[in-house]
């Protein structure tokens, strides 16, 4: 399987996400984060998108609609998890290997956000995980 590598970081001068494949690929990218002074942390695309056809980057806020509509949904950010060698939901105490980030789950979840420029999305108990 074949997926493109991409990578983004959150520009704290300009307010603004910087994309891998905008600033000259990987090595214009990777040269780019290391002129900043705050270093931002590169965050990987997974290779998968949400229902909506959005694609799925580390830190992503994913929101996920419960089965039983009287209960709010599920909002988790996107880690990556080496031990299970792909990307998870955590919740900020754990990992929900369970929850792996797959194909099959792409219907069900959607990117609302990321936790550097919206973390007020995430459920009170992972916004401080």
């Amino acid at each position: 399987m074949n997926r493109e590598i991409k990578f983004r970081a959150r520009d704290e001068l300009y307010k603004k996400m910087v994309y891998s494949d905008k600033v000259g690929g990987l090595m214009g990218f990777f040269h780019a984060v290391e002129q900043r002074s705050n270093k931002p942390p590169a965050m990987q695309l997974t290779g998968i998108c949400d229902k909506d056809g959005k694609e799925k980057y580390e830190k992503d806020v994913i929101e996920f609609r419960m089965v039983d509509a009287d209960k709010e949904p599920l909002r988790l950010p996107v880690a990556w998890e080496e031990k299970g060698a792909g990307f998870h939901r955590t919740d900020g105490t754990h990992t929900r290997g369970v929850d792996m980030i797959s194909r099959y789950n792409t219907i069900s979840g959607e990117v609302i956000g990321n936790i550097y420029e919206n973390p007020e999305l995430l459920n009170r108990e992972t916004a401080h995980g």
